[in-house]
C-alpha cells in the first residue's frame, strides 16, 4: 500500500469522533451496515471478524467507497 494513502487513512481515524463497530449474522448485512453508516455521515467503520465474511464485506465497501 501506498505510504502517503495509509498515513492519510491513519490520520482519519484519529479524527474520527465516532466508528460504527458492525457484527453481523452475514456479509451482506455488514455492507449494508457500512453503506449506510458511511451515508449517514460516518467517517470510520469497523466489521468484525467473527462476521462470517468480514474480510470480504469489507473488501467489497473498500472498492466502492473512498475508503
Amino acid at each position: 500500500m501506498n505510504p502517503t494513502l495509509l498515513g492519510s487513512r491513519i490520520e482519519r481515524l484519529r479524527e474520527a469522533t465516532v466508528v460504527a463497530i458492525f457484527r453481523t449474522e452475514s456479509a451482506e448485512q455488514a455492507v449494508e451496515g457500512m453503506g449506510a453508516a458511511v451515508r449517514g455521515g460516518f467517517d470510520a467503520v469497523e466489521v468484525t471478524m467473527n462476521t462470517p465474511g468480514a474480510t470480504d464485506a469489507i473488501a467489497d465497501v473498500a472498492g466502492r467507497i473512498d475508503a
